[in-house]
């Protein structure tokens, strides 16, 4: 459904529109002419409608249309009422009334806009705006989820989430029409939804489709994902991996080591006793008997054998110790190995992916032996293995994260702002660590481990004291730093956004006062946008002439405008004016540069 061929709430809110502009340019509104033009069809159909689109015909050819415009907005107003969550003609594909908790209609303007997070289904999960985790309460919002309901991507994926809260199990029977069997490249998401949606209660269901030989292999793949969860499923998937060719039998053989069901080593058995790279993907997704003794004899093996520094092997075996939470060992073996052999660039990448799978292991796996496993690693070299032990401590006991572990986060500085900028929140969710992971060569795998709901306080104070302690040429640094804050400030609740906020000033304050570019920049994107501009003007002006000898353009200045009350700006800018005339200690040429850029602002920003 596109909201813009809306005809019935597109001619009222232009019928506001109107109003807003005044009657005296009603004649030549061609915009309301065409929104009229739009609602003809429907006037057909109905003798309410035709009685509105009646009086709105008159309303462009009389000589008095103040009268006329009030009586067409209360009859539209009227009509919207009855309408409820009337959108076309088309029926609407929603649950029933008693299960539909607060509910609500949005103004058509609104829904608009909001309806344009659907427009790119692709795009960046936290470019979805805070309202629209309440603007999903309005049912007409279903039909263009439904729509894009098989997008595989990120954002779709938290589109969903939003209207899983809502509508709860009223999705189930939606969602399920959703799935096309006849469409080979069909991805099946509807049935991950599901799967959060309706768990084992959908097993019938998800054995249909796993085992339609006619069904698309997305389809089929997804199904088979949903019957991981139960345990009695293990010889529905033996089955299938046992009957079935390609990608559909991998997948169901994948699932089965998932499980960890003891049916799995009667398969892996056989495929272990031939030496094949793939074999290490396989032994990586579970923790069955024969993926330990797999993982177990293959570190082991790479670690006998004599190597010289910088001839590093094995890279894809760091991925089997993921899955085994007894695996403390062959991490510190292969740390070893890793430190002994590999060249300074290989010690640093492989240090990353061994944490990111200590991390992984704690995103799909709710069982404390995860937990102990990163504490037995880091109590052996604290360093190797901060980042897993900062992420649980995180996870654990947000409150105290940082007081417990301030020292260590601000020795292992750029682990820990590394790991900090994979956190994120869309909407009102829960801030959750979001981070891709490369799988040897061949693939790329993508975690998310919710952290928290409220941004812990010790976290705000690490940031701020983290800035003022590094040193004044480090431009990366504090970028990395500002960008993380905004980060923060801009998603963070209403409720707590005044100590982020002042966090953040002081971060920026103390960034503008080095006065390097990065600085300026980071001021530009945040300062102006999300915190108290007073002040800030005249010292990111200043700044930019006395530390960086640059001047700062005048169009650069007024674009300022967008983001400062002009009550602020102006005065901000006189400011800067009196005290560029007042300076003898600056070149001159790079002094007048800046007044007359100052002075050109000042003259755009009073016309």
């Amino acid at each position: 459904m596109d909201m813009n061929n809306n005809p019935f709430f597109a001619l009222r809110q232009r019928l506001y529109d109107s109003a807003a502009a005044g009657c005296a340019v009603i004649r030549e509104d061609f915009r309301l002419k065409r929104a009229i033009d739009a609602f003809q069809p429907l006037a057909e159909k109905n003798k309410v409608f035709a009685r509105l689109y009646g009086m709105c015909a008159k309303l462009q050819e009389s000589d008095q249309p103040a009268l006329l415009l009030t009586e067409c907005i209360a009859l539209a107003d009227a009509v919207a009422v009855t309408q409820s969550s009337y959108t076309d003609d088309t029926p609407a594909e929603i649950p029933p009334a008693q299960e539909r908790p607060n509910l609500h209609q949005l103004p058509y303007q609104e829904l608009q806009t909001v309806a344009r997070v659907f427009k790119n289904i692709n795009g960046d999960a936290e470019e979805i705006p805070q309202s629209f985790a309440q603007a999903v309460a309005d049912p007409r919002l279903l039909h263009l989820y439904l729509e894009k309901s098989d997008a595989k991507s990120e954002r779709a994926d938290y589109i969903s989430r939003f209207f899983e809260r809502q509508y709860g199990d009223a999705l189930i029977p939606l969602l399920i029409s959703r799935i096309n069997l006849s469409d080979p490249k069909h991805s099946g998401q509807q049935l991950v939804y599901l799967r959060r949606l309706a768990g084992n209660t959908c097993n019938s269901l998800y054995c249909q489709y796993a085992e339609n030989p006619d069904a698309p292999p997305n389809i089929r793949i997804r199904a088979m994902e949903a019957l991981r969860d139960d345990p009695d499923n293990a010889e529905k998937l033996l089955q299938l991996y046992q009957t079935e060719k390609g990608k559909v039998k991998t997948a169901a053989l994948n699932y089965l080591v998932q499980m960890n069901s003891p049916l799995a080593d009667t398969v892996l058995e056989k495929l272990f006793a031939k030496e094949k790279d793939s074999n290490a993907d396989i032994a990586a997704e579970g923790n069955t008997q024969l993926c330990r003794d797999f993982t177990e004899h293959a570190v082991r093996s790479l670690i006998a054998k004599e190597r010289k520094q910088g001839d590093l092997d094995g890279q894809y075996l760091l991925w089997v110790l993921a899955n085994k939470p007894d695996a403390a060992e062959l991490f510190l073996l292969m740390k070893q190995y890793i430190q002994k052999s590999g060249s300074k660039t290989d010690r640093y990448n492989y240090r990353k992916i061994m944490n990111r799978i200590l991390i992984e292991n704690l995103a799909r796996h709710d069982d404390p032996a995860y937990h102990d496993l990163i504490c037995k690693v880091y109590q052996n070299d604290h360093s190797w293995f901060f980042t897993a032990r900062l992420t649980l401590a995180l996870l654990t006991d947000p409150e105290n994260a940082f007081v417990q572990f301030e020292q260590e986060a601000e020795e292992y500085f750029s682990d820990t702002i590394e790991l900090l900028s994979g956190i994120k929140r869309v909407g009102d969710l829960k801030w959750t660590l979001n981070t891709e992971l490369r799988v040897w060569q061949k693939k790329t795998r993508i975690y998310e481990l919710p952290l928290f709901e409220k941004i812990p306080h010790s976290l705000t104070e690490y940031l701020k004291n983290s800035l003022l302690r590094r040193r004044v040429g480090d431009e990366l640094v504090q970028h990395e730093l500002i960008t993380l804050g905004e980060k923060l400030t801009v998603h963070c609740d209403p409720d707590e956004r005044s100590r982020t906020e002042h966090t953040v000033q002081i971060m920026m304050r103390q960034l503008l006062s080095q006065g390097t570019s990065r600085a300026t920049g980071a001021f530009h994107v945040y300062a102006l946008a999300h915190g108290d501009a007073k002040g800030l003007v005249r010292q990111a002006i200043l700044a930019s002439v006395e530390k960086s000898n640059k001047f700062m353009p005048y169009y650069s200045i007024t674009t300022w405008k967008s983001y400062v009350p002009e009550d602020i700006l102006i005065p901000e800018l006189k400011e800067v004016e009196e005290n560029l005339l007042s300076r003898k200690d600056l070149p001159e040429s790079l002094r007048n540069d800046q007044l007359k850029a100052v002075q050109q602002a000042l003259r755009n920003l009073k016309k």
